[in-house]
Formats: structure tokens, sequence, C-alpha cells
């Protein structure tokens, strides 16, 4: 099931770097409190080691009507400890999962 996704990196704890955002397959629709699994891609792609666990868990879940994509999730946001890991996680996410970054 195609399922729209969005949730930012923080470079630091107070300093946005960006925000990630595209579809996913998943086998079902998570409920908020659930968490996703981006420890392993699709693609050779490695998560790098930039202090990110691979888990984010769901905070909000929206039903959109009239879409060719019904339902989008807001997942937790990443905070890092730097505008370089910020870049790194965000590349992974980019090349391993299809997703769409955005740069502030």
């Amino acid at each position: 099931m195609k399922i729209h996704i969005d949730f930012s990196i923080f470079q630091s704890p107070v300093k946005a770097y960006g925000n990630v955002s595209g579809t996913l397959d998943l086998p079902s629709i998570p409920i908020s409190g659930d968490t996703i699994s981006f420890m392993f891609s699709n693609t050779p792609e490695m998560m790098p080691n930039v202090g990110f666990s691979g888990m984010l868990a769901v905070e909000n879940r929206r039903y959109d009507v009239n879409q060719e994509i019904a339902f989008s999730l807001s997942l937790e946001s990443i905070v890092l400890e730097s505008a370089e890991a910020a870049e790194k996680i965000m590349s992974y996410f980019e090349k391993g999962f299809g997703l769409f970054g955005i740069r502030y």
C-alpha cells in the first residue's frame, strides 16, 4: 500500500537542516506510535553512522479524500550534531529509498 511520509532533519537541537518526503510501499497503515525501520534500503546504500538509530516513530496520520495516495504519515524528526551528518542522512534517504530532500 502506497503511503506518503514526511519528516524534518535538524543539524542541531535548534537549527533545521531540511525536510524529507515521498512515498513508501508498506504492507499496512501504521498508527501513531508505531515505528518504521529505515535501517536497510533496497539499494547498496549503507546507512551512515551519524547517530541515527534507523527507526522513526509515526507522530500523526491523515486520510486524504479523493487523492491517488490516500494516506499520509508525519514521522518524528531526526536531530543530529552537524550539517555534515544531516547531509549524509538526507542523502541516504534520497538514494536508498527514493525520497525527496529539501535543504533549507
